[in-house]
């Protein structure tokens, strides 16, 4: 349902799946997430119950994991033990979002994630919705850009050079879905 292209031989692929039937703007907020400007959705349109079913499947954390091993250099990363049984160690969680007004800082992600996606929603590319990878700190030559069109997104591996950041530039809200494949830690 969802696929990757890959982009530059860099630790991040571009993604698209179909979310035409997807409408958020009607979604309640559930509960602020991590930024002041940043709120969960409910999920009752069906088309978001599609993707989110999607979302769950074994399926999609396999396609993920897969893509994410085509990477040439992320042996370097994990060890073979772990790339071996990533399916195994990790666990994916996902999260429809609302966005309004918010600027985040060029950052690499916390190491318990592995990689996190983006799914856009909007109905035509708002630069000012999108995230920006960097090749590495502090150059601010922008390496990729999402493509916030519904359906359109990003897949970024997470490394010591996977600089980025995004929010919403915009007066209008940023809505999108993103998802994070995450090292489980501790006991099972």
């Amino acid at each position: 349902m969802m696929s990757f292209t890959q982009v530059n031989n860099y630790p991040v692929w571009r993604s698209l799946i179909d979310v035409s039937d997807v409408d958020l703007s009607n979604e309640s907020t559930v509960k602020q997430l991590n930024r002041p400007a940043k709120y969960r959705l409910s999920i009752t349109n069906l088309g978001a119950i599609r993707v989110a079913d999607y979302l769950k499947s074994p399926e999609f954390k396999d396609k993920v994991i897969e893509t994410l091993k085509t990477f040439k250099d992320i042996s370097s990363i994990y060890p073979t033990n772990i790339l071996e049984n990533l399916k195994d160690h990790t666990s994916l969680g996902f999260s429809f979002c609302k966005q309004t007004f918010d600027n985040h800082l060029l950052h690499t992600d916390d190491k318990t994630s592995v990689a996190q996606g983006l799914i856009y929603f909007d109905k035509e590319h708002v630069s000012d919705h999108s995230t920006r990878v960097y090749p590495h700190y502090p150059m601010k030559t922008v390496m990729i850009e999402g493509n916030t069109t519904a359906g359109n997104g990003l897949l970024i591996l997470n490394t010591n050079n996977s600089w980025h950041e995004g929010g919403n530039l915009a007066n209008d809200a940023r809505y999108f879905l993103i998802y994070t494949l995450s090292l489980k830690i501790g006991a099972k």
